[in-house]
C-alpha cells in the first residue's frame, strides 16, 4: 500500500482553559464521544484556547473510527468520561492526519458546555465502538 502525506492545518494551543484543564485532570483510558446516535473511542484528550480566543478539545483517536468524513460539522456531542458526561456546543470541527496510516485527531472547536455527574465511560468502552447506542433512554 502507498503512503500519501496528506496536509492538515495545525491547532495552536496558547494556553489551558479551566474546562480543558479539568477535562485532562478527570482523565481515564475510557474517553467516548457520542455523536448522532453513535459513540466513538479515543486515546487521548488535550486542548485549550487559541490565540484568537477560540477553546478547542482534541481528541486522538487509536483506530479510524471517528464522527463522519464532513470535516467542518457543527452539533451537540456528548464527551463522557468515568465521572462525568459533558454536553459540548460545537461550531466546527476539524480532522487532523498526518497520513494516510495514522490516527485522525478530532479537533472540536467548543462555544458552550454543561457538565453533568454521570458518565457512562467504562461502560460504553466494554460494549460499544462506532456502533448505534440508546445509553441515554
Amino acid at each position: 500500500m502507498d503512503t500519501f502525506n496528506i496536509v492538515t492545518p495545525e491547532v495552536t494551543v496558547v494556553e489551558k482553559s479551566e474546562f480543558v484543564q479539568s477535562l485532562s485532570d478527570e482523565y481515564s483510558n475510557n474517553i467516548m464521544l457520542v455523536y448522532n446516535g453513535y459513540a466513538y473511542s479515543f486515546t487521548s484528550i488535550d486542548g485549550g484556547n487559541t490565540e484568537s480566543g477560540d477553546t478547542v478539545i482534541t481528541l486522538e483517536s487509536d483506530n479510524n473510527r471517528i464522527p463522519s468524513s464532513d470535516t467542518h460539522e457543527a452539533g451537540v456531542y456528548e464527551l463522557h468520561t468515568d465521572s462525568h458526561c459533558y454536553t459540548l456546543h460545537v461550531y466546527r470541527r476539524d480532522i487532523l492526519r498526518s497520513s494516510r496510516e495514522g490516527n485522525p485527531t478530532l479537533v472540536l472547536y467548543v462555544r458552550d458546555h454543561e457538565s453533568y455527574e454521570y458518565g457512562f465511560g467504562e461502560q460504553m468502552q466494554a460494549s460499544i465502538d462506532s456502533r448505534w447506542t440508546r445509553h441515554y433512554e
